[in-house]
């Protein structure tokens, strides 16, 4: 049943993509409905009513993730006029199926406070400095009539999805997969005479080593409690990375990690496989088979990068600020070692003829060493004028 199910679906596929391909409207619906991309468009919709949201229970934003917007609208159906319906633009994954739902590029989305894409992801810019007076501010219009169901949205900023601030080293690279052995030739035919031998496959070739990541930075970080416009109490912390200065504002009692681990080492490629033997040629008697090439040595992992430094200074009045904000610098984690490249077979003997014999597999690399861990440290100190020139902040 199910062999059958995929034999009917592969020829719809074609049959679709034949007609897609002729131009025609009816096969180019059909291959978006079977890949779920049948999205509605209003073009041709009596559009009565819009409404506009966020897709989050709460609606608030939080400056450093993307937010979905939700659109619905209400209208006349093209082929019953006197029939009205509700369409809503689609939810979450951009991979998943999205028939039936408005297309995002019905409406035109704009904010100062940062961009729009064509999923309808709001991307906030700037991170929380903006916010800290400000609510966002986000226009949504039918691009079809603009100006006629404008909707003009605000959303107070909040600060769940600020965690931490990372300044670990950067990645290594992985290493390249090794070049596959080639194949050996066929031996010649011999008629009545003895067939020529298959040449042997070669060898794979070695994959290359990852790369070490990179040390995680030195880092300073200062934390008190601050106030704004629409909280009485946040954590705010200032952490001095190799950027510059970055504010951080988080709710009081989510806990807050300052990390500057090293980088994780880039993995080892693969070793190539080996290339198959050659066939003896056919003859009388035959020639003998090629054997098989050996797989390449898979490629070291690389290592892992130390750990930087981080110095916390919270403020003295609030000596629990030590526990709330955890602070890191752990060595990196070594690259994983590139596999073992897979001998080749070998080949077939002509009539009579010795078989080849299979090659040897390649051995494993190894795998990268972690990187040494950095160092941390944390004590109270005076941070109030690293938080007064900050408008809209109010250090309690």
């Amino acid at each position: 049943m199910t062999a059958r199910r995929r034999f009917t679906v592969w020829h719809i596929a074609i049959a679709v993509a034949i007609l897609a391909a002729a131009g025609t409207t009816a096969g180019c619906q059909l291959f978006r409905r079977i890949v779920g991309r049948d999205t509605i468009l209003l073009d041709e919709y009596d559009v009565k009513s819009l409404s506009a949201g966020i897709r989050k229970p709460a609606q608030t934003i939080c400056p450093l993730e993307a937010t979905q917007m939700a659109v619905s609208v209400t209208a006349a159906d093209p082929e019953d006029p006197a029939k009205i319906v509700e369409y809503e633009t689609w939810q979450g994954d951009p991979g998943g199926r999205h028939n039936d739902t408005l297309d995002f590029s019905n409406f035109a989305f704009s904010s100062p406070q940062g961009v729009f894409d064509e999923h309808g992801y709001f991307r906030p810019a700037g991170g929380v400095v903006p916010t800290i007076a400000a609510e966002f501010r986000i226009e949504v219009a039918l691009r079809k009539q603009p100006g006629a169901f404008d909707a003009h949205l605000v959303f107070r900023p909040d600060y769940t999805c600020v965690t931490g601030a990372e300044e670990g080293g950067e990645p290594g690279y992985d290493g390249a997969h090794g070049e596959p052995g080639e194949s050996g030739f066929t031996g010649e035919y011999g008629g009545d005479g003895p067939g020529g031998d298959g040449s042997d496959g070669g060898d794979g070739g070695p994959g290359g080593s990852g790369s070490g990541g990179a040390n995680g930075a030195s880092v300073t970080a200062w934390a008190t409690y601050a106030a704004t416009p629409f909280y009485p109490k946040l954590l705010a912390i200032v952490v001095r990375g190799a950027g510059g200065d970055t504010l951080y504002l988080a709710p009081p009692g989510q806990g807050f990690l300052v990390s500057a681990a090293g980088g994780p080492g880039g993995s080892g490629g693969g070793g190539g496989a080996g290339g198959r033997g050659g066939d003896g040629g056919s003859g009388e008697p035959g020639g003998r088979a090629g054997n098989g090439g050996s797989g390449g040595p898979g490629g070291d992992g690389g290592d892992g990068g130390d750990g930087g430094s981080v110095e916390m200074i919270y403020d003295s009045r609030f000596p629990e600020l030590a526990q709330i904000i955890s602070i890191r610098a752990d060595g990196g984690p070594g690259g994983a070692p590139g596999q073992r490249g897979y001998a080749g077979d070998g080949g077939t003997p002509g009539f009579e003829g010795a078989p080849g014999v299979r090659g040897a597999d390649g051995p494993p690399g190894q795998p990268g060493r972690p990187g040494r861990p950095g160092r941390t440290s944390a004590g109270p100190g005076d941070v109030a004028s690293l938080f007064a020139g900050i408008e809209g902040l109010r250090p309690l």
